[in-house]
């Protein structure tokens, strides 16, 4: 009877007090996208322009708070493509970090297939073993869209035919903004 009386005893299983209350978990913040791949196609409802995905391209919409609308990574070649929107005509290329825009002109390109003049314009990297980043301003109604198309070392040719059908295609669509 003692040796049970002293097993109960140094039971770690007794109550100590009362429960600790349970604590609400803090709430998450729900981020909008920047929009929504429908068919094969990014579509931003804010700016009213789309981009399609092609096959071989992972599509990363942005915050739809934020300027950065949609990465694009092409994984065969490691290359990435994002998609940049700002309020109005843009006067020329923002800057980056790691790079300087070394070359910038504007005239009618053939590789975006259209009548109007648009500026492009290279990004040399700061660092030898960086990418290249090629950029193309595509105006808009009420908004410029910057593309930069980041190709890394060695992915050059691969990079930017993989991008060709994405830069042609990039377009502006009536109805498409809030």
């Amino acid at each position: 009877m003692i040796l049970l009386w002293l097993a109960l005893a140094s039971c770690s299983c007794r109550r100590t007090g009362p429960a600790a209350p349970v604590e609400d978990a803090p709430a998450v913040e729900q981020v909008q996208p920047a929009g929504l791949v429908v068919a094969g196609r990014f579509v931003d409802g804010r700016w009213g322009f789309s981009v399609p995905v092609p096959e071989g391209w992972v599509a990363r919409p942005g915050r739809d708070d934020g300027s950065i609308r949609l990465t694009l990574v092409h994984e065969a070649s490691g290359s990435w493509l994002e998609v940049w929107a700002f309020s109005g005509a843009a006067d020329g290329f923002r800057p980056r970090s790691g790079c300087r825009w070394t070359f910038v002109d504007r005239a009618r390109y053939r590789d975006r297939g259209g009548a109007e003049a648009l500026s492009v314009g290279s990004c040399t990297p700061l660092q030898p073993d960086g990418a290249l980043v090629q950029g193309w301003l595509i105006p808009g109604p009420g908004a410029t869209a910057q593309v930069e198309l980041h190709l890394p070392e060695g992915a050059l040719a691969e990079g930017r035919r993989a991008a060709e059908p994405v830069l042609r295609d990039l377009r502006f669509e009536p109805g498409l903004a809030d």
